[in-house]
């Protein structure tokens, strides 16, 4: 006797299973992440979300043996990146040490946004663009169908069909997802879109330490109002102790830290770049206190590029680091220390 597996399946780990907008675009841009994208445009039309990036892409193969193969994930077993050139590899900006994600069924957060798919997608190694078409609903017809009877669409393009709003043109690899037939489209007002760029912070480094990975949204019809509030900026009339200025369109950024410095104390701690220096910066609420350079008499540290920054907070700049990043602040030194203290005790 052999398992069966219904049209069902579809929903129970796609709009069933991820009942959250948010969540849904956090884990398509996860897989933006891990394809060594670095950098990924979300763009907001009438009735389609577009969500379009610069990563490896996938080959023929690749669509038939892992994304259209249910709950197998390629991350998983190690196998993912084996295909991947030395070239295409030395010439990456976005360096992973570990993959966002590993499950096999975050592809299905596109059934959470829209009816219907439509995926453009090219490696390096291939001459022509790979394109799937399909309809989830074409899974609830009838329960009774069994899973792999839904028809997927297939066509080869001699180039990527990218939308004239696009600011992300994807030429030698990448892929571009369009999920059309969005199952609310009128949810996603400027409040949402807001939210959803606040929400999509907390994957940049705040620190500006690593730049191998960009997010930017494109929403064509808050251009306007994007212009009005950023005049506002210069007459003073914007919230000073918002975390983010009143913008959907751009390159999302955690702003974080730069927000909360005005109401910190902190100390900087840098080696300078011949490694001869250990220099240190005290800074109160924005003003200097006091700058000192000192010789770096550890030789282990000589040839490190370290950067070290501390911060003190009042309860105000507490306010505005959890308001930003979703979670305490002081739930990041806990989880930190332990791995630091090893190179710690060295010195």
């Amino acid at each position: 006797m052999k398992f069966q597996v219904s049209t069902g399946l579809k929903s129970i780990i796609g709009k069933d299973l991820i009942t959250d907008d948010f969540v849904a675009i956090f884990e398509l841009v996860k897989n933006s992440f891990d394809a060594y994208a670095d950098n990924v445009e979300i763009t907001f039309l009438e009735d389609e979300i577009v969500i379009s990036d610069n990563g490896k892409g996938m080959s023929y193969d690749d669509l038939v043996n892992k994304w259209l193969f249910v709950a197998y994930s390629a991350k998983a077993d190690d196998s993912e990146d084996v295909s991947l050139s030395k070239d295409y590899r030395a010439n990456l900006r976005a360096k992973r040490a570990h993959y966002a994600g590993n499950k096999g069924v975050g592809r299905f957060s596109c059934d959470r946004l829209g009816r219907d798919l439509v995926i453009q997608t090219k490696s390096d190694k291939c001459e022509k663009v790979h394109q799937i078409a399909l309809s989830w609903d074409d899974f609830e017809l009838n329960q009774k169908n069994k899973f792999d009877s839904v028809n997927v669409a297939y066509r080869e393009a001699n180039d990527f069909d990218c939308p004239d709003e696009s600011r992300l043109k994807v030429k030698n690899s990448g892929t571009i997802l369009v999920l059309k037939h969005l199952r609310d489209k009128d949810s996603w007002s400027r409040y949402k879109l807001m939210r959803l760029k606040s929400a999509l912070a907390k994957l940049i480094d705040p620190f500006g330490m690593k730049n191998d990975f960009d997010v930017i949204i494109s929403a064509p019809n808050e251009l306007n109002k994007d212009k009005e509030n950023l005049s506002n900026v210069s007459k003073g009339s914007v919230d000073s102790d918002s975390p983010y200025i009143d913008v959907v369109n751009g390159k999302v950024r955690n702003l974080v830290f730069d927000k909360i410095s005005g109401k910190t104390t902190r100390i900087k701690v840098n080696i300078s770049k011949d490694g001869n220096y250990i220099e240190t910066t005290l800074i109160d609420r924005g003003e200097l206190v006091y700058k000192i350079r000192e010789k770096n008499n550890y030789n282990l540290l000589s040839k490190a590029d370290v950067n070290i920054e501390i911060y003190y907070m009042n309860t105000a700049a507490k306010h505005n680091f959890t308001r930003a990043m979703g979670i305490p602040s002081a739930e990041g030194s806990p989880h930190n220390f332990p791995k630091a203290q090893p190179c710690l005790n060295r010195f």
